[in-house]
């Protein structure tokens, strides 16, 4: 059984007794964790009707407060909630896998589980900070059909890929043709998934495209990719990819799967300025993919975006 014994405003959590399994062992645990119980019961246990009291547990969180308290007639304006809150609990604890009952209870497992979750907001936000917006097969096939219409040596090209994430492209370009594939990745944990591809001809440098500089040959330069997602035109990251391809690689082809926001006027004036220093030009009308969306850690989500190529003028 679980008792709610109190609330410290201080730490911001519940104080929880669990018994009679583990008599003398007090819990102090968040509100968020009742949280996740409520939105854990209602997605498997679909017919339950006896929601989370949200309103209730809040008038509780509003001070520090014991069952002793109350016991010692203090506080009497709370008996009503803690009773129908601490009813809540019971029923619902009951309900969960006996793993969760454990992680919740178990101090060691508890830790461990947090740490998780924290690892995983943690990674979570790396990937927002560096744009990781994985392109799936749909729109990659989009891009490479614009692509490998136009005249360009398949079989000799250097396919560059600037953020080449876990390496989605690689498969579908070999498919086409491709002989050979260069890729940069900055994100060192997802450059070793793109490195594990088993693609031949793929080489994988985990490091900053933006400081990186072009071999010293004479191969037809073919850039296809998908370069992170930024929100703002100034100091934006995909105006730097486009920079960079033009001023350094000087690609026979450049072609982008971006946010729609780059299809603006104000954004594709920007892209064409960049674009006319090098002696480079829109292909063809942007073309805006249908039912697109992206692979973000592990979620899909739905996000406009367009396909741009751009071709150096001879």
């Amino acid at each position: 059984m679980m008792q709610l014994s109190g609330f410290d405003v201080d730490d911001e959590v519940l104080l929880l007794h669990a018994t009679p399994e583990v008599p003398s062992l007090q819990l102090r645990r968040p509100f968020t964790d009742l949280q996740a119980w409520d939105r854990y019961v209602h997605k498997h246990i679909p017919l339950i009707d006896d929601r989370l009291p949200t309103r209730r547990f809040k008038t509780l969180m509003t001070l520090s407060w014991t069952r002793h308290d109350l016991i010692d007639g203090k506080h009497l304006h709370l008996k009503k909630n803690v009773s129908l809150c601490e009813t809540w609990i019971q029923s619902t604890f009951r309900r969960l896998p006996l793993d969760m009952q454990r992680d919740f209870i178990d101090p060691e497992a508890y830790e461990a589980r947090r740490r998780v979750a924290a690892d995983r907001v943690a990674s979570t936000k790396a990937a927002k900070d560096l744009g990781q917006f994985f392109s799936p097969d749909s729109s990659i096939d989009i891009l490479l059909d614009i692509v490998f219409a136009i005249p360009i040596p398949v079989s000799s090209a250097l396919f560059l890929e600037p953020s080449c994430g876990n390496g989605n492209f690689f498969r579908p370009l070999v498919e086409r043709g491709a002989k050979r594939i260069l890729a940069y990745e900055l994100d060192p944990s997802v450059a070793a998934v793109a490195s594990a591809v088993d693609v031949p001809g793929t080489h994988v440098i985990c490091g900053d495209f933006l400081t990186s500089t072009k071999p010293d040959s004479d191969d037809v330069i073919v850039v296809v990719g998908n370069p992170p997602f930024s929100s703002s035109l100034h100091d934006d990251v995909i105006l730097s990819f486009f920079q960079h391809c033009v001023d350094t690689w000087q690609p026979a082809v450049l072609a982008f799967i971006l946010p729609d926001r780059c299809a603006k006027p104000a954004y594709v004036e920007a892209i064409e300025v960049t674009l006319s220093r090098g002696g480079y030009v829109i292909h063809r009308p942007i073309v805006a993919i249908p039912d697109s969306h992206f692979d973000f850690h592990g979620r899909r989500i739905n996000k406009p975006s367009v396909v741009l190529v751009c071709v150096k003028q001879s």
